[in-house]
């Protein structure tokens, strides 16, 4: 049971990555969100993105090392789709036993530009700050960022970067497991490594 509770984390929260960066038209929203400048670990100019072939080469789990020092992460890429207006794809990273795991997930949507990625984040950002009284900007990660906790699937972290629109979240698989008190930090730690990290055109 526990296993199956586990599996079926996993599938929610890649899911969830999906919901929070895909949409069918990429017009932004009536209302731009304030825009926090380039991360100083990105190129000034923001490159074009490309996919790699599994996008766990290019996420880090690092910013959570210390929750399960003893247990190899797991990676595991989900999800991955590819049109003429977009390519996505979800690494989710298992960190400690399975009943007790912590789950990071990166969701990745790659667009043809800039204008695309941004439309996109920004009518998304618009339905997430309404359904989330908590939900604020960020700054210091990527052109635009934003944090929110979901109550079921945990914090999330969405940036936009040039053509990338990026969503990371972690959750415990277990209601014992708490998550680090600087979940924030370590969410955008992990935005920025893959930001770093993905092929250039």
């Amino acid at each position: 049971m526990k296993r199956r509770n586990a599996s079926l984390t996993v599938a929610t929260l890649a899911a969830s990555l999906l919901m929070t960066g895909c949409t069918d038209d990429g017009n932004p929203a009536a209302s731009t969100p304030e825009s926090s400048s380039p991360s100083p670990s990105s190129p000034a100019t923001p490159p074009t993105y490309k996919m790699p072939t599994n996008l766990c080469s290019s996420v880090s789990s690092d910013a959570f090392a210390d929750l399960a020092p003893a247990t190899p992460p797991k990676t595991s890429e989900m999800a991955r789709s590819q049109s003429e207006r977009r390519s996505s794809s979800t690494c989710v990273i298992t960190l400690g036993a399975l009943d007790k795991a912590v789950l990071v997930s990166v969701g990745v949507d790659l667009f043809p530009d800039a204008v695309g990625a941004q439309g996109n984040y920004e009518g998304f950002r618009d339905v997430v700050f309404k359904d989330n009284p908590g939900a604020r900007d960020v700054t210091g990660v990527g052109a635009a960022a934003y944090f929110f906790a979901d109550p079921t699937l945990g914090p999330h972290l969405v940036v936009q970067y040039g053509n990338a629109h990026l969503a990371v979240a972690a959750a415990a698989v277990n209601d014992s497991k708490t998550l680090p008190s600087d979940i924030e930090r370590r969410l955008v730690t992990t935005a920025k490594a893959t930001l770093n990290k993905l092929p250039t055109a």
